[in-house]
């Protein structure tokens, strides 16, 4: 797998889901709407996570602690997500206390977008090529990033979602 299209990739969705926060704010960034899972704050939050515990692998440097901590699921604050409130799994709360402002937020997202990136970018294509198990499913290294490229996807569309059910103006179209 060559590293270079990887690391472009990784960077390509960095817009996909930007673009759908527009129109957020920091009063909005915890809106949800009945029937969907996840507010704005919380998806950048996650996909930012996921991308940084990939990274550590990669880099072996621990995830940005300037941006996360290992609490309760309540310790998060307007700089910090606490990991435990967005896991997989997690009921993401009303409460904007508990969720950083969305700039931060977004802050958090770029900088996992651009360690992803460099961290694949740095690495052989031999080395993207080793196998390994994520969620019981095997696949190589690349693989691994390209998935995570398919999550921020995955969420870029769960916002698409909320700002219909929100009543928010489309941004394709």
């Amino acid at each position: 797998m060559d590293p270079k299209t990887l690391a472009h990739t990784v960077t390509y969705t960095e817009g996909l889901l930007t673009r759908f926060l527009d129109g957020f704010d920091d009063e909005s960034r915890t809106s949800q709407a009945p029937g969907l899972p996840n507010h704005a704050i919380w998806l950048l939050g996650h996909c930012g996570f996921s991308m940084n515990r990939v990274a550590a692998e990669f880099d072996g440097e621990p995830v940005n602690g300037a941006f996360y901590l290992d609490g309760d699921g309540t310790g998060g604050d307007s700089a910090r997500f606490d990991i435990t409130s967005i896991r997989i799994g997690s009921t993401p709360a009303s409460d904007p206390t508990l969720y950083p402002t969305l700039d931060r937020g977004l802050d958090c997202f770029k900088a996992a977008i651009q360690r992803l990136s460099t961290a694949a970018a740095n690495q052989s294509s031999e080395w993207l090529d080793q196998e390994l198990v994520m969620h019981g499913t095997r696949l190589t290294r690349g693989e691994q990033v390209i998935r995570l490229c398919f999550h921020n996807g995955y969420h870029a569309g769960q916002l698409g979602d909320l700002r219909r059910a929100l009543g928010m103006p489309r941004v394709i179209g």
